[in-house]
């Protein structure tokens, strides 16, 4: 019988972020991109990241703009509150309610938040760090290493702002632009 498709660590990881807008948009894609554009694609380089599948001496000149790593990090961010809101709410829930009315998924859900939490708080440390000047390939190799620990911490839920705030931003900023509404 005929099995399908090997699995396993010999797989070949499929091209990354940079590789596919480089391909379909150019080596300057960044400068091509707008801010919801890269906070909309923020799960896919964190992804890319966490699976170290990034080309630290070909994508780290992308990690070296500001634009690219403060809507990074304002979507990291966003998503480490996130995650810590719910987890800090779910044990208020914990501590008031008495761990004899709580059941293993409440406690379940809980981990989860507070791993992808951590996570995310791994992502905003080296992306400040990155944006401080505090050396690029050094932090990207570092993040790259520790997000190992986190496998599947960005498969879940990703936040990107609010509809309302993001419509009313692409309007300042298309009008900024000179392209109308």
């Amino acid at each position: 019988m005929a099995k399908g498709p090997q699995r396993g660590n010999n797989r070949k990881k499929g091209p990354n972020y940079f590789e596919l807008n480089i391909r379909n948009i150019g080596e300057d894609f960044i400068n091509r991109k707008n801010p919801f554009d890269i906070q909309r694609d923020a799960k896919k380089v964190f992804m890319d990241l966490e699976h170290g599948n990034v080309d630290i001496e070909r994508d780290a000149k992308y990690f070296a703009n500001v634009f690219f790593i403060q809507n990074l990090l304002q979507v990291a961010n966003d998503n480490y509150y996130y995650h810590a809101y719910t987890m800090n709410g779910m044990k208020q829930i914990i501590n008031d309610s008495g761990a004899a009315q709580i059941d293993a998924a409440f406690i379940k859900v809980m981990e989860r938040h507070e791993y992808t939490m951590k996570a995310y708080g791994v992502v905003v440390k080296y992306l400040n760090n990155m944006l401080n000047n505090m050396g690029v390939r050094v932090n990207l190799s570092e993040l790259m290493r520790t997000l190992q620990s986190f496998r599947g911490a960005f498969s879940d839920m990703f936040i990107v702002r609010d509809d309302y705030t993001r419509r009313q931003e692409r309007r300042n900023y298309n009008n900024d632009q000179g392209t109308g509404n």
